[in-house]
């Protein structure tokens, strides 16, 4: 069992589980045995998370196959079964990926953080929280020291641009996820004096832009009450074992940008 399988295996709810209840305690509770869906840019960003942070684990985890990807193929079951647990990919993602990575570790702000000594690159995250208990993560990059704790977290997308950055940061739960990561760090380490915490926006495609975002503290302290309070409902679910979903009803009333007074012409 290698250092991933390991992890996953450990108990302790992390933030891909835990972002479910922020849709309702019933898709939580569903997702933790559906069947695990992967998608071709998920593929291709943790081959860029491992090529950017780990590096040196491609081969053990990777096997370069120059062929198509078609399982309904006896060629790409073979490559499979060689392969050997490993991930299949073909040379241009491989290329791609590395392209990506490059642009990304060539960041100044990136550079910077991966040449300190302390630096720890997707190290798994262990520590009990009220009220839930067993937690975990791991963490793209994070530093200690002292009472100063410092978190980055790596996210591919489809585009740099501010505006779609920060609308998707929030539509997805990134904010929550520093804010897990974060407080496994506080329970590890103790309440830090600072905390600098940074999503790190790559582009898949080219020109494969790249850019760091700082959180500001409006948004952490927005990130942390919210996650504290869906910890409360995933609790309060555990200790009934009742799983309600969005709700019976709902009510629909028009959009906002449908009643603005739109004076455009056309």
């Amino acid at each position: 069992m290698n250092e991933e399988q390991k992890y996953r295996a450990a108990p302790g709810l992390n933030y891909s589980n835990f972002k479910h209840i922020g849709k309702s305690p019933l898709h939580y509770q569903y997702q933790l045995t559906a069947p695990k869906k992967d998608m071709p840019a998920w593929v291709m960003g943790r081959l860029i998370h491992l090529l950017t942070f780990e590096p040196f684990e491609f081969e053990a985890s990777y096997m370069v196959w120059e062929g198509r990807k078609d399982k309904r193929t006896k060629a790409f079951q073979a490559a499979i079964e060689e392969a050997d647990g490993r991930e299949v990919v073909t040379p241009a993602e491989h290329e791609r990926a590395l392209a990506v990575a490059k642009r990304i570790t060539a960041h100044p702000t990136m550079s910077a953080l991966l040449a300190r000594p302390d630096v720890q690159c997707e190290q798994p995250l262990y520590w009990d929280e009220d009220p839930v208990g067993p937690c975990k993560g791991k963490p793209d990059l994070y530093v200690v020291e002292g009472s100063h704790h410092l978190m980055l977290d790596l996210k591919t997308f489809n585009t740099t641009d501010s505006h779609q950055v920060q609308m998707s940061a929030f539509k997805y739960g990134w904010h929550l996820q520093m804010a897990h990561y974060l407080s496994g760090l506080s329970h590890i380490h103790g309440t830090p004096a600072k905390v600098e915490a940074y999503l790190f926006v790559a582009e898949q495609d080219e020109p494969f832009d790249v850019r760091c975002f700082k959180w500001s503290n409006d948004s952490l302290e927005l990130a942390f009450n919210e996650r504290e309070r869906l910890l409360a409902i995933l609790a309060d679910c555990t200790k009934h074992n009742i799983w309600p979903g969005r709700g019976v009803f709902g009510e629909l009333s028009p959009p906002r940008w449908l009643t603005t007074n739109n004076q455009d012409v056309i």
